[in-house]
């Protein structure tokens, strides 16, 4: 087992509610939340970014896609230092751009390449490069962490679906069947308490 494994859990419910804290895509109102727990440096999560892209452009509207860190620091030696440059892009309301740059150029991720990013989405470089220096972001990327843990997260990428873990295979079809299950078990408990 890799050192930076935490020991299995039985947990299957996501500990942490999903709020302000979190980055997230759509509607706050949509029937179904996806959260993801990822590292920008392994390679399943790489994997799993272009089908979660493809979901999201495809239910956009009707799924709120929220995504935590889960960095395997003791594994890969960016993977700390990712989290951080996607914090700190994000204080500069740019979250998702270097999220989506990151997932794209994993696990070629560079120190260089994070400034000359920054760069490139017109971002505050300095800020950016001094906050990373100084690790502003360590605290809510450990908070991602922990709160995973507590979860039952103990590898990358792992998602919950409507707060259930979901534990099924990571592709189009699977998940968008997940999607649309827990969607209508939210109708129907909906529809129950209407009643």
């Amino acid at each position: 087992m890799d050192d930076w494994v935490v020991k299995e859990s039985n947990v299957s419910q996501l500990v942490l509610p999903v709020g302000a804290r979190d980055h997230a895509q759509g509607s706050s109102e949509a029937i179904v939340t996806l959260v993801e727990y990822g590292d920008f440096e392994c390679r399943h999560c790489i994997e799993t970014f272009r089908v979660v892209k493809e979901i999201t452009r495809w239910l956009r509207g009707e799924l709120y896609y929220v995504f935590r860190h889960f960095p395997a620091a003791n594994k890969y030696a960016n993977a700390q230092t990712a989290a951080e440059a996607a914090e700190a892009a994000g204080a500069q309301g740019r979250f998702w751009e270097m999220h989506d740059w990151l997932c794209e150029h994993s696990p070629t991720i560079r120190q260089a390449h994070l400034k000359g990013y920054a760069q490139e989405l017109g971002l505050d470089v300095e800020r950016f490069e001094r906050e990373r220096r100084e690790h502003t972001y360590i605290r809510k990327v450990r908070a991602d962490f922990r709160s995973g843990v507590a979860s039952g997260v103990t590898r990358t990428p792992a998602f919950f679906i409507n707060g259930g873990r979901y534990r099924g295979e990571v592709d189009v079809d699977s998940v968008l069947a997940a999607i649309e299950e827990a969607g209508n078990q939210a109708i129907s408990r909906r529809e129950k308490t209407n009643v």
